[in-house]
């Protein structure tokens, strides 16, 4: 995104962002090119891009992104793995009764271990729409995000 707004390619920058906030391969592979002969239908960036683009941000941190990502994908996604914290396994009341199993909320303790990886990705996503937006001249993300990123008072 940023090397087109370096260029000042304004139209090439415009069709990348309509792609992240609009495009879906699955769409794309189901309906071919247009919905309804209407609707332009695009695909989205590879998100392995995204990943090898974020990992080389943090270039201090081999792969951050990448482990980031894994986590909250396995936690988010409909998965056996996501379901096992949904799942309430009951015993059989009788030895010749079947196990009964439900589906429940998962606990809050359980919840809480994500929080921080959310948090942390909201946050990078924010920074680079403040730097996004810095390039246009528009500064208005740069206060509330300092704000918001900031853990301890200044001395």
């Amino acid at each position: 995104m940023f090397a087109h707004l370096d260029k000042k390619d304004w139209d090439a920058a415009w069709k990348f962002m309509v792609k992240v906030n609009a495009g879906s391969r699955y769409m794309k592979e189901e309906y071919g090119d247009k919905l309804d002969e209407k609707i332009e239908l695009e695909e989205s960036p590879k998100i392995q891009s995204a990943i090898a683009a974020f990992n080389e941000y943090f270039n201090g941190n081999k792969k951050k992104a990448t482990r980031e990502y894994s986590f909250l994908s396995e936690f988010s996604h409909p998965n056996s793995f996501a379901f096992t914290s949904h799942i309430d396994w009951q015993e059989a009341e009788k030895p010749d009764k079947k196990m009964k199993v439900g589906f429940t909320r998962p606990p809050t303790d359980m919840m809480i271990q994500a929080i921080p990886s959310a948090v942390m990705s909201s946050l990078c996503v924010l920074s680079i729409g403040s730097e996004f937006l810095k390039r246009l001249k528009d500064d208005s993300l740069e206060k509330p995000l300092t704000e918001t990123m900031r853990i301890t008072e200044p001395k």
